[in-house]
């Protein structure tokens, strides 16, 4: 039994030590992933003009064709920056909690 310890001790606790490492980098991966929200702003073209959408975590949270203000009419944005800065506004504002998720 001695003999076993003096040549596989060491390599035994290298593996543990290898394997709580694995252990506690697996774990922090999950929780930053459930701390934070990836967001990402798209422009499209439509027939009335520009839009956007924002997703969040791949899925579509916002989808804008129209301009909000004037939807009654049903235009959409005249240029794709415009369409980008008002996404970009949206974004900022649903990432300080103004917005439900």
């Amino acid at each position: 039994m001695v003999k076993f310890f003096r040549r596989w001790g060491i390599t035994i606790l290298l593996l543990l030590g290898i394997a709580a490492v694995v252990v506690y980098n697996v774990y922090r991966r999950n929780q930053y992933k459930k701390d934070h929200v990836y967001v990402e702003l798209r422009a499209f073209h439509t027939d009335k003009g520009w839009g956007y959408e924002i997703l969040q975590d791949g899925r579509i949270y916002i989808h804008q064709d129209v301009v909000p203000a004037i939807a009654s009419r049903g235009w959409g944005f005249r240029t794709k920056e415009d369409a980008l800065a008002v996404g970009k506004r949206s974004t900022t504002s649903s990432s300080r909690g103004r917005c439900r998720r």
